[in-house]
């Protein structure tokens, strides 16, 4: 297009938004660039947050601490047959590790509890000091026959918040599904058995009930009979959490046989 005039009228409407044209474009694709990557780097935030929860819960069994609720009653008397125990509304209350009967024993992890994809529970297992009449310390985890913990008839429950809109969307061990897994003490009686290693010996068990249901479907099924369940799996327990604002997934895989106390984590690209 030809100037009219000097070489110094300047530029022309249609050169003008030609240029505004090409620098907001210019400027919405460095907007969302920077949100996409904004939000691939809050995935991968997150998803450590996720996997540094489950190994301070994992060492905190191992060395035997106890986040106590406050006093609760727990009862577990010599019996010639193993019962788990039990805590009454009613009885003379103990904080942890003065309860002559009741002993920690580990901690169960419940995926996706009352079907809420962004949320995983935490429950405290109770194992018995004692077995048999006269009692004698128990060897193993049938035992302690645990349970988990109820404070004023329900189950006592520390919720795991998955952030920044991150879902849990499968959990599976050696292939099978599981809905919840535990982190337990591993008693002297089941050395040999396979665990987990660190500052002390625990097992980690892969339950294959409780995903999305409520924290009775757990107890129901685990209180008293824990030790029936897969121990130390070959694949470890295998979570896949998709993203909530990008097209990612991460695999956490927690232990695995003969492992340390350790995870393994994998972002990729698409859902699970």
């Amino acid at each position: 297009m030809k100037r009219v005039g000097s070489s110094n009228a300047g530029y022309t409407i249609i050169e003008v938004l030609i240029f505004v044209s090409i620098s907001g474009a210019l400027m919405v694709g460095a907007f969302f660039f920077f949100m996409g990557q904004q939000s691939r780097n809050q995935f991968r935030i997150g998803m450590r947050e996720i996997e540094s929860q489950l190994l301070d819960i994992m060492n905190d069994v191992a060395t035997g601490y106890y986040s106590s609720p406050g006093s609760f009653v727990c009862e577990a008397p010599p019996s010639a047959a193993v019962v788990p125990p039990t805590f009454p509304a009613l009885g003379t209350p103990h904080d942890l590790g003065e309860n002559a009967q009741c002993t920690f024993t580990g901690k169960i992890i419940h995926l996706s509890p009352n079907g809420n994809d962004e949320l995983m529970n935490q429950y405290v297992l109770i194992g018995r000091r004692q077995v048999g009449n006269p009692g004698r310390d128990v060897r193993t985890l049938q035992d302690a026959s645990p349970a988990l913990l109820e404070i004023g008839g329900s189950e006592y429950e520390q919720p795991i918040n998955l952030p920044y809109g991150i879902s849990i969307a499968s959990a599976d061990a050696d292939g099978s599904p599981i809905g919840s897994f535990a982190i337990a003490s591993r008693y002297a009686g089941n050395a040999g058995l396979g665990g987990i290693s660190g500052t002390q010996d625990v097992d980690l068990i892969s339950i294959g009930v409780g995903y999305g249901a409520n924290a009775s479907v757990v107890s129901s099924a685990v209180n008293g009979n824990l030790h029936t369940f897969p121990r130390s799996p070959n694949s470890g327990i295998v979570l896949c959490f998709n993203s909530g604002t990008t097209n990612q997934h991460a695999v956490l895989i927690i232990g695995g046989a003969g492992k340390q106390i350790t995870t393994f984590m994998q972002i990729e690209p698409g859902a699970c």
